[in-house]
């Protein structure tokens, strides 16, 4: 692929979510698939650089080594396009493993979330049993308790 029809595939995936103001935006289940998607798709790693060329396996062996691409633009300095290679070198574990942490990040979030809610919903049942009449403030401490849990519960789309 050359340069103009690499610039035509990515103007045609339009433009990436950009942060607003200093927050970064999260990132949604289908745009972690791509990045996941993409990681995997990729040349087996690990990369290394010899300086601005960047080579499959962990150190570069003249003759051995698959080329997997370069940095060198001439419009920027060496030292520059070193620390590019570095980068696009290390982005081959890096994306895996940050994408990693994202999964096990999420599901400490969710299990965080489904414990808080439990745990307020207990609170609600709690509450409930000590109303004295067990009249209408039971009721709805009791309707509050089942509307937590309901939200903790996991959904049938989440499951499937």
């Amino acid at each position: 692929m050359n340069c103009n029809e690499t610039a035509a595939a990515v103007a045609a995936q339009g433009a990436l979510p950009v942060p607003v103001g200093d927050q970064p935006q999260p990132l949604d289940d289908m745009r972690l698939a791509e990045i996941t998607a993409r990681a995997k798709a990729a040349t087996p790693g690990p990369w290394c650089t010899d300086s601005w060329e960047i080579y499959q396996g962990a150190e570069y062996e003249p003759g051995i080594s698959q080329w997997i691409g370069e940095t060198c633009r001439g419009a920027t300095t060496c030292e520059q396009d070193r620390a590019d290679a570095e980068f696009v070198a290390h982005a081959r574990e890096d994306v895996p493993a940050l994408m990693a942490e994202v999964e096990r990040l999420t599901a400490e979030l969710a299990g965080a979330r489904t414990a808080a809610l439990n745990e307020a919903a207990d609170w609600f049942d709690q509450r409930a049993a000590a109303e004295p009449d067990q009249g209408y403030r039971a009721r709805v401490m009791r309707g509050a308790a089942n509307d937590i849990r309901r939200l903790a519960a996991p959904t049938e789309e989440a499951a499937s």
